[in-house]
């Protein structure tokens, strides 16, 4: 991840690694006031082909470390996040893959698609606009 202040930027890293045999792609993050955020994507590692297994992590800022990890059960990888407030939030993915985030916990929904989906706007604890469409490979 990489800060901007001004003209000035700062790396971040989410993960830290101790060899590159790993491959992790963030695609999604939503930072609260605080600067700590939840980061969506896919972890894989090197040579193993399609076995990407998806993951969401809580990245403390305070702690400048990951306090949370949720491991979806599935193997739909997570696009989008983004959250009503810092206890409220919903994410999106492939393969109609939606979640939602409530009492500290992450929950799969009933799909109401199987579309690729890719942005999620919440607009309160219940509410939220997902887009997407048909993914082409």
């Amino acid at each position: 991840m990489i800060s901007a202040q001004g003209n000035r930027f700062t790396t971040h890293p989410l993960f830290n690694f101790s060899s590159f045999d790993t491959l992790n792609l963030t695609y999604g993050i939503h930072y609260f006031e605080d600067t700590s955020c939840w980061a969506v994507g896919f972890k894989n590692a090197w040579g193993v082909g399609e076995n990407e297994i998806p993951y969401l992590v809580y990245y403390d800022n305070a702690k400048n470390s990951i306090t949370r990890e949720y491991d979806p059960p599935t193997t739909k990888i997570p696009w989008h996040v983004h959250f009503a407030n810092k206890n409220n939030g919903w994410c999106v993915g492939d393969s109609g893959l939606i979640l939602q985030y409530v009492n500290n916990n992450w929950q799969m929904m009933n799909y109401p698609t199987d579309e690729f989906l890719v942005a999620v706007f919440t607009i309160d604890a219940t509410n939220a606009w997902v887009a997407g469409g048909m993914a082409i490979y």
